[in-house]
């Protein structure tokens, strides 16, 4: 096993036990953002519903394009 995979599988397994006060641990290659409305789709893109959301931090996939890792000042990646 490689050192980046052992990493990687080092990181996964910490996610979700953070100390206390810790930012969260996300997934790789996700960011945080405020999202103001969630929207949903059905699988052919169609609208199925919306909701005003609250002030918390949605997790988005991002990449380095996009914003990945400056969260500070983070964009979110094109969906498809």
């Amino acid at each position: 096993m490689s050192w980046i995979q052992k990493l990687y599988e080092t990181y996964e397994q910490c996610k979700g036990h953070e100390p206390e006060g810790a930012e969260r641990l996300l997934p790789v290659s996700h960011t945080f953002q405020q999202a103001h409305v969630e929207i949903t789709l059905d699988s052919h893109g169609n609208f199925k519903s919306a909701r005003t959301l609250g002030k918390e931090e949605t997790v988005i996939p991002a990449t380095e394009k996009y914003g990945w890792p400056n969260r500070q000042s983070a964009a979110s990646a094109p969906t498809v």
